[in-house]
C-alpha cells in the first residue's frame, strides 16, 4: 500500500514519513483537546442563550431533563471518543 494511503486509511501508520509515537500521540491529543475545548465552549455558550432567551425553562421537568440528557451525551460521547482515539490508536499501529 502506497504511503499517501496509509495516512488516509490509518493515521497512526504515518510513521513512513520519520514521526516517532510520541509525536503522533501528541498529535492525537492536541486534535481530541481542541475539538473538545472549542465545542465545549460553544456548547456552553449556546446552553447559556437557550436558558437566557427563555427557550430552555430549567424549572419544567422535561426541560431540565432535555438538558441533562444532551450534558450527558456530550462528555460521554466525549469520553467514548477519548478512548478510541488516545488509547486504541496510537497503539494499533504497534
Amino acid at each position: 500500500m502506497p504511503p499517501f494511503r496509509k495516512m488516509l486509511f490509518e493515521p497512526w501508520l504515518v510513521c513512513d514519513f520519520g514521526c516517532s509515537v510520541l509525536t503522533l500521540k501528541a498529535m492525537h491529543s492536541w486534535s481530541f483537546l481542541y475539538l473538545y475545548i472549542v465545542g465545549g465552549f460553544f456548547y456552553l455558550l449556546g446552553s447559556i442563550l437557550v436558558i437566557r432567551a427563555g427557550v430552555l425553562d430549567l424549572k419544567s421537568p422535561k426541560d431540565r431533563n432535555m438538558y441533562w440528557i444532551m450534558t450527558v451525551c456530550l462528555v460521554l460521547f466525549a469520553c467514548i471518543h477519548g478512548y478510541f482515539q488516545l488509547v486504541l490508536a496510537p497503539e494499533a499501529g504497534q
